[in-house]
C-alpha cells in the first residue's frame, strides 16, 4: 500500500517494478546526481550483467545465437552461416562500446553481406577500422600493400549500402533497419551515392 505525496487516502497495489541502467548509480549518488532514497526503494534485489567487453569469453556463444537469429530474420538461409576463427578473433580484440546491441548490427550487417557464405574479416570492416588492437598478422608489408587499391570511406559506404539493398530487393524500409538508419537518410544517400536501387 502507498500514500500519494500530498495526499491522505491510503491505496492499494500490486506490481513489481524492474528498472535498468547503464550508469553507476552508486557513484552517481555519491556525486549528488541521483537521489540516495531513491536508489534504496529502487534497488531491493540488485542484478548486474558485465558489458560486453568484460565478458568476451561469451562473445563467441553471443554471435553463435545472433547468427542464427539473423539468419531466419533476413532469409540468407535454413542454415546459420559459419564465422571465420579470424573473424572471432577480431571481434574479441574491439573494445564494444555500443555493448551487445552493437554487436548484434554488426552481425546483422555481416550476414548480409556474406550472403549464404562464411562471415570473414573484410565483412566486419567498421570493426576493423575502429578497432584499437593491431591486426594479429601485423602490419602489412611494402610487398603487399598498395594505396591503390584502399577505397575511401564513402567508397566503403556506397558498396554496403548497395549490398544491403540488393540483399533487401530493394526494400528501403528492411533496408533502413539493417543499416541503423532512417529512410529518409537512407534517401538521402541513395541520391548522394547515385546508387541504382534494385525492383
Amino acid at each position: 500500500n502507498f500514500t500519494r505525496l500530498g495526499d491522505t487516502v491510503e491505496r492499494r497495489s500490486d506490481f513489481r517494478l524492474i528498472s535498468a541502467t547503464n550508469r553507476d548509480l552508486e557513484a552517481a549518488i555519491a556525486a549528488r546526481q541521483f537521489r540516495e532514497d531513491l536508489y534504496y526503494r529502487l534497488a531491493v534485489f540488485p542484478i548486474r550483467i558485465p558489458s560486453l567487453r568484460e565478458r568476451l569469453g561469451d562473445l563467441k556463444y553471443l554471435v553463435e545465437g545472433i547468427l542464427k537469429t539473423q539468419a531466419i530474420r533476413y532469409g540468407t538461409g535454413d542454415e546459420p552461416p559459419v564465422i571465420t576463427a579470424e573473424a572471432v578473433s577480431l571481434l574479441e580484440r574491439y573494445h564494444w562500446p555500443g555493448n551487445v546491441r552493437e554487436l548484434e548490427n554488426v552481425m546483422a550487417r555481416a550476414v548480409v553481406m556474406a550472403g549464404t557464405g562464411p562471415i570473414r574479416v573484410d565483412h566486419l570492416y567498421e570493426v576493423e577500422l575502429l578497432s584499437d588492437a593491431p591486426p594479429e598478422s601485423g602490419p602489412p608489408s611494402e610487398e603487399s600493400f598498395d594505396p591503390a587499391e584502399m577505397k575511401s570511406l564513402d567508397d566503403i559506404q556506397c558498396d554496403h549500402i548497395a549490398t544491403v539493398l540488393r540483399a533487401q530487393r530493394g526494400n528501403i524500409k528492411a533496408t533502413a533497419e539493417v543499416l541503423g538508419i532512417s529512410r529518409t537518410t537512407l534517401y538521402k544517400k541513395i541520391r548522394d551515392f547515385d546508387i541504382d536501387a534494385p525492383v
